[in-house]
């Protein structure tokens, strides 16, 4: 586990869990409120008694005063069922930093996860990866980071993220965790978005992108390798055209920004300048992603 996150950021992430709606699809008992009324220690309120009801239930104090006879109500606590889902598209493996990082950001959320208690599926839009589907408890942990971080890249698999997904199995979820680059076209990524969202499930989407990405550090004439298309591109990195691709980029996420706001879909951007402790508990945490 120490080559993914240090002992210090898994200590960390054993006291904190990711922020649950405030209903719960799962009918499995867990740690997490549900609106519902159940077996849990948490008392709600009264009701009246009626045939069939557990006669445990029976709150005899109250009887005792009232002559009436009232069943105790508790607040149940179920499970919550994330899913994280991982680009692992070639444009993720252009820069070893970046795709390192997606690799901790995505171990780390799933050691969170899993110490809390929540039940864990972890999808890599790899057709070689198997996913890992409904696990649940801490000794999960060392089999999520060890598969996290022995993810091989595959060179002959030119899809992007959107057309990987569909292949996927994407199981039905309280919480799905997007993370990706987000560098595909806006209409594949609303199309994504659409299709998980109509499983009723809260969308997260963490976008993950390489500092050069942001700000690419060329001059001069270059030649630019496609990495997903393998094409080149003979370009003169004069200023202007560096302003160009800035504009263009920007618009680009502006563009994922106003998708996300527009259907209520909590969104970040990350990059690779932050450690991985930065982006957990100096961003995620005061967004109240984790607590």
């Amino acid at each position: 586990m120490a080559s993914l996150l240090s002992p210090h950021t898994i200590a960390k992430l054993k006291r904190m869990r990711w922020k649950s709606p405030t209903s719960l699809g799962s009918m499995h008992q867990g740690t997490r409120r549900s609106k519902t009324i159940g077996s849990s220690q948490e008392f709600s309120d009264y009701r009246t008694y009626e045939a069939g009801d557990d006669v445990r239930q029976i709150d005899w104090n109250v009887y005792a005063r009232t002559e009436k006879v009232y069943i105790k109500r508790f607040l149940d606590e179920r499970e919550l069922t994330i899913t994280i889902l991982l680009d692992s598209s070639l444009s993720m493996w252009a820069y070893l930093k970046k795709w390192e990082r997606a690799k901790q950001l995505t171990g780390a959320l799933s050691a969170l996860s899993l110490y809390a208690g929540d039940r864990l599926s972890l999808v890599i839009s790899n057709h070689r990866i198997d996913p890992l589907l409904s696990k649940k408890g801490p000794h999960q942990v060392a089999k999520f980071l060890g598969q996290i971080d022995n993810i091989v890249q595959d060179d002959t698999d030119k899809e992007p993220f959107s057309t990987r997904n569909k292949e996927r199995y994407s199981p039905q979820s309280d919480v799905t965790i997007i993370i990706s680059d987000g560098l595909e076209p806006i209409s594949n990524i609303d199309e994504t978005l659409t299709r998980i969202q109509s499983r009723r499930t809260h969308v997260y989407y963490i976008q993950l992108l390489h500092e050069e990405e942001l700000s690419p550090p060329y001059t001069g004439d270059l030649k630019l390798l496609d990495i997903e298309t393998r094409s080149i591109s003979e370009v003169s990195m004069q200023r202007k055209v560096i302003a160009q691709y800035k504009t263009r980029l920007e618009e680009h996420l502006s563009a994922i920004e106003s998708l996300c706001r527009k259907k209520g879909i909590p969104y970040i951007q990350v990059n690779t300048r932050q450690a991985i402790e930065e982006i957990l508990f100096q961003q995620l945490k005061p967004l109240g992603w984790i607590n």
